[in-house]
C-alpha cells in the first residue's frame, strides 16, 4: 500500500533488483540489499564472528537465512507481468526474455530453486546441468494453482541437498551436510516437528505482525504528512524569500532613480550658472574686440576724423566700464560631482538578511515604539522569537534592523515609515 513509494529505490550497492540472482533480501535492521551483493559481503567478512549491515553496521546472521522482501517481489512480479503484456505473451521464459522478439518463448515450467520461469527448451537444458539437475521443476499451471510454490525453497543452495532438518537455534531448515558443518552442535528437529510448533505459534505471530504492520502504516502516514507539510513550507518559504528580495530590489531601484534625479538636478543647476558666466564673458569680450578693431582702423587714417574720435571715445568708455564693474575672474562653480554609497555596509547587511529556522517559532514584539510610533518617524522595537521545541529564545531585533538598514540605503523616508 503506502510502502510502495519506496520501491523505486534499487539495491544500494549494485543498483539492481530482479527475481533471480539479485533477489531483494531484508536485514533485521530493515535495510534491503540484493542476494548477490549480500553473499559477496558475507564472504568479505568471513573471518568475523558476524556480518555487519553495509549501511548501519548492525550485525546479522547467515545471508541464506534472510527473508525475502515479499512486497517488493510482488511489485517486481507485477511489473514483469506488465512487460509480458506489452509483448502480447502470457508468460515469457526468463532465459529468453532479453532475446530478440522472434526468439522469445512462452514459459511452460518454473524451477522452484532458481525461481525462474523456463520454456520447454530451457527446462531440458536445466535438467542436464550438474548444478541444477536435482532442482524441482513444475509446470506453470501448478504454480498458478498454488502460488506459494513460487517462493518455495526445498533444496540447500550450498550443498544441493534437500532440507530434512530444522535448526532450532538458527530457526531455519537445513540439510544433513549443514548439520555436520556450519550448524554442528546446534539442536535440530525434524521438519514435521518444527512445522507443528510453528502451527501452534502462528496465530500469535500473525497478530503480532498485524499490529506491527498497523504501527508502521500509522508511522508511514505520519511521515508522509510531515513530508507534504515540509514540501508546502519549503515552497512558501521560497516564495517569501523571492517576494522579500524582489521588494528590496524594487526599493533599491527606486532609490537609484531618486539619486539619478538628484544628480541630474544639481548638474543642470551648476551647468546653467557656468553657461551664464561663459555667455557674459563671450558678450563682453566680443564687444571689446569689435571696439578695438574699429579703433585700429581709425588710427591708420582711414575714414573721417569725427568717426575716429567717436571710436576712440567708445573704446575708452568700454574699458572704463570694465574697470568699474569688472567681470568675475573666478569660475562660478566647480566640476566635482560624485556619489558616495557605503556599499560594504549594504553588502554586510544583505549577507545577514534572513535566518532559516528549522523549528516552529513563536514571536512577540516589545517596546514603546509600537505604541508611540508616528508615520514618517523612526521608531524602535524588539522582536523576540522562541523555538517551541527547544524553548531557546532568539532575539531577532537584527531582523528589523536589517530591513531598516536596507530600506535606508534605498529610501530613507520610506525606511523611517516602515520602521514606524
Amino acid at each position: 500500500g503506502s510502502f510502495c513509494s519506496a520501491f523505486n529505490m534499487p539495491c544500494p550497492i549494485c543498483h539492481d533488483f530482479d527475481l533471480d540472482q539479485h533477489c531483494p533480501l531484508v536485514l533485521p535492521c530493515g535495510h534491503t540489499f540484493c542476494s548477490s551483493c549480500l553473499f559477496k559481503w558475507e564472504g568479505e567478512h568471513a573471518s568475523s564472528s558476524s556480518t555487519p549491515c553495509p549501511t548501519c553496521r548492525q550485525p546479522f546472521g547467515a545471508v541464506q537465512a534472510l527473508p525475502k522482501h515479499l512486497q517488493l517481489l510482488a511489485k517486481m512480479t507485477t511489473d514483469a507481468a506488465e512487460v509480458r503484456d506489452r509483448h502480447k505473451v502470457e508468460l515469457l521464459c526468463e532465459e529468453c526474455l532479453f532475446q530478440p522478439a522472434d526468439m522469445a518463448h512462452a514459459a511452460t515450467h518454473r524451477c522452484l530453486q532458481c525461481e525462474q520461469f523456463l520454456c520447454l527448451k530451457m527446462k531440458e537444458a536445466h535438467a542436464l546441468q550438474r548444478v541444477t539437475r536435482k532442482h524441482e521443476v513444475v509446470e506453470v499451471s501448478l504454480v498458478r494453482a498454488n502460488p506459494h510454490l513460487a517462493n518455495a525453497e526445498v533444496v540447500c543452495r550450498e550443498h544441493d541437498q534437500s532440507f530434512n532438518l530444522f535448526d532450532v537455534q538458527c530457526q531455519r531448515p537445513i540439510c544433513h551436510v549443514c548439520s555436520a558443518t556450519q550448524h554442528s552442535g546446534h539442536r535440530c528437529t525434524t521438519l514435521e516437528e518444527a512445522y507443528q510448533v510453528v502451527q501452534a505459534q502462528l496465530p500469535a505471530l500473525q497478530e503480532q505482525a498485524r499490529l506491527v504492520i498497523q504501527q508502521m502504516t500509522t508511522t508511514d502516514h505520519a511521515v508522509s504528512q510531515v513530508r507534504n507539510e515540509l514540501q508546502a513550507n519549503f515552497e512558501a518559504a521560497t516564495q517569501s524569500v523571492q517576494a522579500v528580495f524582489e521588494s528590496i530590489h524594487a526599493m533599491v531601484k527606486q532609490r537609484a532613480k531618486a539619486l539619478v534625479s538628484e544628480l541630474d538636478y544639481k548638474f543642470k543647476q551648476r551647468e546653467f550658472d557656468l553657461r551664464e558666466q561663459c555667455q557674459l564673458l563671450y558678450t563682453l569680450c566680443g564687444c571689446l574686440e569689435l571696439a578695438l578693431e574699429h579703433a585700429n582702423a581709425s588710427a591708420s587714417g582711414q575714414g573721417p576724423v569725427a568717426h575716429a574720435l567717436q571710436v576712440f571715445s567708445d573704446l575708452k568708455s568700454r574699458l572704463r566700464t570694465l574697470e568699474t564693474h569688472p567681470p568675475s575672474q573666478e569660475v562660478q562653480g566647480h566640476p566635482f560631482m560624485r556619489l558616495w554609497i557605503n556599499l560594504e555596509q549594504i553588502l554586510d547587511v544583505l549577507s545577514q538578511t534572513g535566518v532559516v529556522l528549522e523549528e516552529e517559532v513563536h514571536s512577540t514584539a516589545e517596546g514603546p515604539g509600537l505604541e508611540f510610533a508616528a508615520p514618517g518617524q523612526t521608531s524602535c522595537f524588539t522582536l523576540r522569537v522562541k523555538c517551541l521545541q527547544s524553548q531557546v529564545p532568539l532575539l531577532t531585533r537584527f531582523a528589523v534592523s536589517v530591513y531598516a538598514a536596507v530600506a535606508a540605503a534605498a529610501n530613507p523616508p520610506a525606511a523611517a515609515a516602515a520602521a514606524a
